[in-house]
């Protein structure tokens, strides 16, 4: 009796197999062959969109060329335009008239502005002062505020004094003194007295009552 020893091997085995590469490289096998691919196809999108952009930029040039040539021989056609005198003498006159009107009025409202600054802190400081028996019955203004006189009725010449005093205390009135104070008895009645204050010297004074200001 002989004994006949059989080996069987498994040719299926893994050891067997012919290596395979890791899952995680073959996906990054494939991305990067799907992006290569997009890659192309994009770099052949784009240089088919530079071309057919060339080609209407040649057309766009070719007709604006052309429009070109059609304005200058219409306006070879129409001639010089000349504007009608009587139209332009209107336009020149009416320039000057609004640039006129722009300077009065510059004028004007430089000089609102001027007698604002100037009288309205004089006649404010007329409104603090009250003192019994002294009543004003005028005011004038001249040289744009630089000087005033004032006008009015008091039945007691004492009363003036007072009356100068709490006017000096103004701060409008600080820097200014009246030159000028006339008293005179009215004609009306012997018991009221009219006064005259006034900033200026009495000669300026007087010339300007003469001069009807």
């Amino acid at each position: 009796m002989s004994w006949n020893v059989k080996q069987q091997v498994n040719f299926y085995s893994s050891e067997f197999r012919p290596p395979e590469l890791a899952r995680e490289i073959r996906q990054l096998i494939h991305y990067g062959i799907a992006g290569l691919a997009f890659a192309v196809v994009s770099l052949i999108a784009v240089l088919i969109a530079d071309l057919w952009s060339e080609h209407q930029l040649a057309d766009t040039r070719a007709q604006v060329a052309a429009l070109n040539l059609e304005i200058e021989e219409v306006q070879r056609h129409m001639g010089p335009r000349t504007l009608d005198p009587q139209l332009e003498k209107q336009r020149t006159e009416a320039q000057a008239s609004l640039l006129n009107s722009q300077r009065v009025l510059n004028y004007l409202s430089r000089q609102n502005i001027e007698k604002r600054i100037s009288f309205t802190p004089l006649l404010r400081g007329l409104e603090q002062v009250a003192v019994d028996n002294v009543w004003l019955s005028g005011v004038s203004v001249f040289e744009r505020g630089q000087h005033l006189q004032l006008r009015g009725y008091t039945d007691k010449a004492a009363q003036l004094s007072p009356y100068v005093t709490q006017l000096s205390a103004q701060e409008a009135y600080r820097q200014r003194g009246f030159r000028t104070i006339d008293i005179q008895q009215t004609e009306q009645t012997q018991q009221a007295l009219s006064f005259v204050l006034d900033t200026r010297s009495q000669s300026a004074a007087a010339l300007s009552a003469a001069g009807g200001h």
